[in-house]
C-alpha cells in the first residue's frame, strides 16, 4: 500500500515528537516503509508536489481540516515552520539532512541494542526478563532500558521514565503499560509480559501530567481558564470538564461490569455496558474501552461521552481539556 506522506510531513512529525518528549527514534521522522506500507514521496516537499501537480494538470483535493489550527500538526505547519523559514529559507533541505543523520545514528544504536538484548534478556514461559546486572556499567543504563523497552515492546518515553524512577528508588509492584505489554520491576530485573485479558491496565494520573497512555491511545491533558475555551461543542475524542470538581490523582483503567455514569445531557445513571450496546460498539472495541475516574466516579467514558456531573457550567472557572489520540 503506497501512501502520500512527504518530506514536510516527516519534518512536522519531528517537531511533534520533540514538543511531546521523545528519544532519538522519535526524531527520525516518518520511515519510508513499515511492513507493507510504503511512502514513495518522502523525497519531495509539499511545495514540489503541488507545483508538479499544477504544471501537469493533475487534479487533487485538499482536506479542509488541513487549515484548522486546533490540531498540533497544523499549529506547527501553519505557525512554527513558516517563522523558521523566514530565518532560514533552506530549512526544508536542511531538515532532510538532519533527519537522515539522526536516522543513521538510530540504525547504529539499533545494532548495539540488539547485541545487548542477546546478552541481557532471557525468555521463559512467555515472560521476558531484562537482567540489569548483565548490562555493561559503562553504558548509560536508563538509555539502554529505554531502547530495549521502546524498540521491542512499544513503551513510551514518560512511561519508561516512571519505571526507571521506581527502579532507582527500589519500588516494586507498580505496573507499567504499553499497547500490548505490561512491565514491572522485580529484584533488580525488569519483567515484561503480554497484557492478560482480565488486566484492568490501571494507571494513576497526577495533577499536571501532560499525558497518559491507555491501550493504543494517549490522553493529552491541558489545563486552561474558561475564558480560553472557544468551542463548547467538541468531537468525541476530546473531553472538556470542570477541573475544580476533580479529585486527584485520577484513575485510568479499562471499564468493567457494574460501571455506571450519567451520560452528558441525561438526568439518570446508565450502565457503561448498556451505553456501549446502544452505541453498537463491537466486541473488540469494548475490550479496548477505557474510563477516566475521579475517586469512584467516571468522569469520561474515554472517546465517547463525559459524565454530566463534570460538564462545563456558568459557574465553571477552570477547565481540564483532554484529547485522545491513537499512537
Amino acid at each position: 500500500v503506497a501512501i502520500a506522506h512527504h518530506a514536510d510531513d516527516s519534518i512536522e512529525t519531528f517537531f511533534i515528537n520533540l514538543l511531546r518528549g521523545t528519544g532519538l527514534r522519535g526524531l527520525t521522522g516518518i520511515s519510508t516503509q513499515v511492513g507493507k506500507v510504503v511512502r514513495p514521496l518522502m523525497f519531495a516537499s509539499r511545495k514540489e508536489i503541488l507545483e508538479y501537480a499544477v504544471a501537469n494538470r493533475i487534479p487533487f483535493r485538499e482536506d479542509s481540516s488541513n487549515r484548522s489550527t486546533k490540531y498540533l500538526r497544523n499549529k506547527i505547519r501553519l505557525g512554527l515552520i513558516p517563522r523558521i523559514r523566514e530565518i532560514n529559507p533552506k530549512f526544508t533541505s536542511l531538515m532532510r539532512r538532519n533527519i537522515a543523520r539522526l536516522t543513521d545514528a538510530q540504525l547504529f544504536i539499533n545494532h548495539g541494542i540488539e547485541r545487548i538484548r542477546g546478552e541481557a534478556v532471557t525468555t521463559e514461559n512467555g515472560l521476558d526478563t531484562i537482567h540489569l546486572d548483565r548490562i555493561d556499567p559503562a553504558f548509560p543504563q536508563e538509555f539502554v532500558i529505554y531502547e530495549l523497552l521502546n524498540s521491542a515492546y512499544g513503551f513510551k518515553g514518560d512511561v519508561i521514565d516512571s519505571l526507571c524512577h521506581s527502579l532507582r528508588h527500589g519500588m516494586t509492584g507498580r505496573r507499567f503499560y504499553s499497547r500490548e505489554r505490561v512491565a514491572y520491576v522485580d529484584r533488580g530485573t525488569i519483567v515484561v509480559a503480554p497484557i492478560a485479558p482480565g488486566d484492568a491496565c490501571l494507571v494513576t494520573v497526577e495533577r499536571g501530567v501532560p499525558r497518559s497512555y491507555c491501550g493504543n491511545s494517549a490522553l493529552y491533558f491541558e489545563y486552561c481558564d474558561i475564558d480560553a475555551i472557544k468551542n463548547f461543542g467538541v468531537p468525541e475524542h476530546i473531553a472538556q470538564v470542570d477541573a475544580d470538581l476533580l479529585k486527584f490523582p485520577l484513575t485510568l483503567r479499562r471499564w468493567r461490569e457494574g460501571d455506571w455514569f450519567i451520560p452528558f445531557g441525561m438526568a439518570g445513571r446508565k450502565k457503561v455496558s448498556d451505553f456501549l450496546i446502544d452505541a453498537k460498539v463491537s466486541m473488540p472495541e469494548k475490550e479496548r474501552q477505557f474510563v477516566l475516574l475521579s475517586g469512584d466516579e467516571i468522569v469520561w467514558l474515554v472517546g465517547r461521552r463525559i459524565d454530566d456531573r463534570y460538564r462545563l457550567t456558568p459557574d465553571t472557572e477552570n477547565v481540564l481539556r483532554i484529547t485522545k489520540e491513537i499512537v
